[in-house]
């Protein structure tokens, strides 16, 4: 100890060197653009330990003269950067050492911790909704190719071009129209996304007919009328109005329940197409605003912008006014060499050569335009899957019935196969 020259000074800079590598371990991090432009344009805008999360240090010490001196003399000046940061990674990397986990980036916000415990299958996925709270998609995702990564995460394969389309809508915050045919990944994109960044996943089933009511919100009409006759000897007529319209009787339906969630959702609103274009207007002051008007109530307002996917298979023009509030991605059937990869992500131990020769069927049956319902990428999984089961070659043709579920898209097959496979309806024939 009596080697220490200043001991005040050097604790301060102990002290301060700690306060910064924990800063820089749990919550600094500067952020670049694709083209590699900074996102922050000052200190104010990432995080910077204050006095409020910084730890009570206590501090020891032991005199160790450096050999590269001729006093024995050092400094602990740069201890902010080579010493601290180094501990304190290392501190969690050792208490989750027996997991199997050696490695973890910096800042290690606790998400990342969290996404390390439930891939080893020991936390469950309620404990993220604590965290997303604090920390937002904007910090979360830093690059499309972390969004890509997560997607194969769950077994979801992604197009780059793709992937871009969702990052901007998310880091934006703004809603994503996907259109394509049916069974190529629309809907199974915004489960996923739901899935990965571990937030509720809100789904709005479009269909002919579907009004405000089924889609916003409806008044408990029973049970107001039970409230009537139970209130009407006791109180005056205004009281019970007020009484039946209050937030107990209210029926929440999924766009008021996206918007009133004490937590950021993902809103799932499918096939928009099948509904009334009407229809289409009654989202537009969601979707322009976050919020919905009710007149017994009043405006409601989001406390958190959901994450809205919007998709149609494109059997009718959707309105300019939707299409202005939304970016766009249309989404076709995968490639060959792509949908193969998808295929083995979800079946296990499959014959390549077999699956590609599958995949190879599949598509030639897509471009075929008398097949009016096209096989999407879930029924070429279930088509591969069950090739498992069956041996003999006649067996196999009889599982188009994984692939084809009209009665006249099979006749058509069976009788292109009859003629050797010729089929002068299709694309590549």
């Amino acid at each position: 100890m009596r080697n220490i020259i200043n001991p005040v000074i050097v604790d301060g800079q102990i002290m301060g060197a700690l306060t910064m590598g924990f800063g820089t371990s749990f919550m600094e991090e500067i952020r670049y653009d694709e083209n590699g432009n900074i996102f922050g344009g000052s200190f104010a805008e990432y995080l910077i330990p204050t006095a409020v999360e910084t730890p009570k240090w206590e501090l020891d010490k032991t005199v160790t003269p450096s050999p590269h001196h001729p006093l024995g003399a050092k400094g602990v000046g740069e201890s902010a950067t080579v010493g601290s940061p180094a501990a304190f990674v290392n501190a969690v990397v050792d208490a989750l050492w027996h997991l199997g986990v050696k490695h973890i980036d910096m800042p290690i916000w606790p998400w990342k911790v969290w996404k390390v415990l439930r891939e080893k299958g020991v936390a469950s996925d309620e404990y993220f909704f604590f965290l997303k709270k604090k920390f937002s998609v904007k910090k979360m995702l830093n690059s499309v190719d972390e969004l890509i990564k997560l997607l194969e995460e769950q077994d979801y394969i992604i197009e780059r071009d793709a992937a871009i389309a969702v990052f901007l809508a998310l880091k934006l915050e703004k809603p994503l129209l996907i259109e394509g045919p049916p069974g190529c990944g629309k809907t199974e994109l915004a489960k996923v996304i739901a899935k990965s960044l571990g937030l509720e996943l809100i789904r709005l089933q479009c269909y002919e007919g579907l009004d405000y009511s089924h889609a916003l919100y409806e008044w408990n009409y029973p049970k107001q009328l039970l409230e009537i006759k139970l209130l009407q000897q006791k109180e005056d007529e205004a009281e019970i109005k007020k009484r039946i319209y209050s937030e107990e009787f209210l029926i929440e339906r999924p766009l008021l329940k996206a918007i009133r969630s004490e937590n950021r959702v993902v809103l799932l609103i499918d096939e928009i197409d099948r509904a009334d274009p009407e229809f289409e207007g009654f989202l537009l002051e969601f979707l322009g605003e976050f919020q919905i008007t009710i007149p017994e109530l009043g405006t409601i307002r989001a406390k958190h912008k959901p994450y809205v996917f919007i998709t149609s298979n494109k059997t009718r023009d959707l309105s300019d006014a939707l299409k202005r509030r939304c970016l766009y991605l249309y989404l076709s059937y995968p490639t060959e060499e792509k949908e193969l990869e998808i295929v083995k992500k979800k079946v296990k131990g499959v014959d390549e050569e077999r699956t590609r020769k599958a995949i190879k069927i599949i598509n030639e049956i897509r471009r075929d335009e008398e097949i009016i319902h096209k096989p999407g990428i879930a029924e070429t999984i279930d088509f591969v899957s069950s090739m498992s089961f069956l041996n003999s070659e006649d067996e196999i043709k009889a599982l188009i019935v994984t692939l084809l579920k009209d009665e006249e898209d099979v006749k058509h097959f069976k009788e292109v196969i009859k003629s050797g496979g010729k089929n002068s309806n299709s694309k590549n024939s």
